[in-house]
């Protein structure tokens, strides 16, 4: 049973590991439809929250963001995260100004939504979620996130509130092609390569340069 935002005592049935994703479609911070199948063949990284959470949502994005920066340019067409709102109040305008906000780099991350009460109730169920309006406004809710493979298939779970973004970086890194995961080590290869040559080069004038003049 994950661990809750707001007490919640009622357990929450979530996706299993090797469990195929539904095929959701939302509205994202631009106002248009998406939906997961779009991003089938890249690693993504699906999480909940809404807007107006005082403490752990915002805690959960920060993580996210800061496993977004760590991934750099390099690896960001392999990767996307989306982050869903089950509030009807979090019109795309304002889920684009929480992003923001959180300095989320939105050229691979969408925040979705839907005013649509059985819209977002129907897919944030259909993806194992749960959650409660209480009577100070809040929710009560799930914090689990989900890792999915390049097939839409759950590869890992976390909680929200204590995820590691470390982790979260080398879970994405071990799902990715293998030859996204070399790109780097062969650029690094390449150059070693070539300063060794360039300095062997280098050696045997110096040398032959040295013999000349001792025969001089």
């Amino acid at each position: 049973m994950p661990i809750l935002a707001h007490e919640r005592e009622d357990p929450v049935k979530i996706l299993e590991i090797g469990e195929a994703i539904p095929n959701i479609e939302l509205t994202d911070h631009n106002g248009d439809t998406f939906n997961l199948e779009s991003a089938h063949g890249k690693v993504i990284v699906i999480s909940f929250m809404y807007t107006k959470c005082p403490d752990v949502c915002p805690l959960q994005t920060t993580k996210i963001r800061q496993a977004q920066e760590m991934l750099g340019e390099t690896l960001k067409d392999d990767v996307m995260f989306v982050t869903i709102s089950f509030d009807i109040e979090d019109t795309p305008e304002i889920l684009k100004d929480y992003a923001l906000f959180h300095k989320a780099d939105l050229s691979n991350w969408k925040f979705l939504g839907s005013q649509d009460e059985h819209e977002i109730k129907d897919a944030v169920e259909s993806l194992g979620l749960t959650y409660e309006k209480t009577v100070e406004g809040l929710f009560s809710h799930g914090m689990f996130m989900y890792l999915l493979d390049t097939d839409l298939t759950v590869s890992k779970m976390y909680l929200g509130q204590f995820l590691d973004p470390n982790d979260l970086v080398n879970d994405i890194s071990d799902l990715l092609p293998s030859s996204t995961n070399w790109t780097i080590p062969i650029i690094v290869a390449i150059i070693v390569g070539i300063t060794a040559v360039g300095s062997l080069i280098l050696y045997k004038k110096n040398n032959k340069k040295e013999n000349i003049q001792n025969k001089e």
